[in-house]
């Protein structure tokens, strides 16, 4: 018994060499090139600038609102592949997938040719466009799993469409 404990250890610390030479070093050895010497102070040197603080500043913002028009557009596409039935649904689900497997270089010339370009709506449209599949996939299998009796239930006992949606839906989607 104690025999075959040693072998499974062995064998796990393979791949966990592996992931710590080839990930986590690099990792942190990139984090503390960058912070200098370990300095907190660089740090907070590099935030007093005007032009890195618009920068983190449009980057917060727009990583926010990208999130927001990214869940108003992927839930009711999530809602209709995981809850119904359909002809072609594996078909959609595929095509839903596709933006999230293409290059960047692919996407960015596309959204290009469209006359899509230079503007806080063309990066909101390509984060978008990419982050739809993550939705559908991630959300899409949870939301499949949920028990459609709960939500009747909640329809039985009164509750409209959106109510049902907020207070059942919606909390065991978190």
């Amino acid at each position: 018994m104690i025999r075959t404990e040693r072998y499974r250890l062995a064998l796990a610390l393979i791949p966990a060499l592996f992931l710590g030479y080839l990930f986590v070093y690099p990792l942190v050895r990139i984090i503390g090139l960058s912070l200098g010497a370990g300095s907190l102070g660089a740090v907070a040197d590099l935030f007093a600038e005007p032009r890195l603080r618009q920068s983190a500043w449009f980057t917060v913002w727009q990583a926010g609102l990208s999130t927001v028009l990214t869940l108003l557009a992927a839930l009711p596409l999530t809602a209709v592949i995981a809850r119904f039935d359909f002809p072609g649904r594996a078909l959609v689900r595929a095509l839903v997938t596709v933006p999230f497997v293409l290059p960047t270089v692919v996407v960015a010339a596309a959204f290009v040719s469209l006359g899509v370009r230079g503007s806080i709506w063309a990066i909101l449209a390509a984060h978008v466009f990419f982050n739809i599949a993550v939705v559908v996939r991630t959300v899409g299998g949870l939301w499949s799993r949920i028990d459609p009796d709960l939500v009747a239930a909640a329809r039985t006992l009164g509750a409209s469409r959106w109510q049902a949606f907020r207070t059942v839906t919606l909390p065991l989607l978190r």
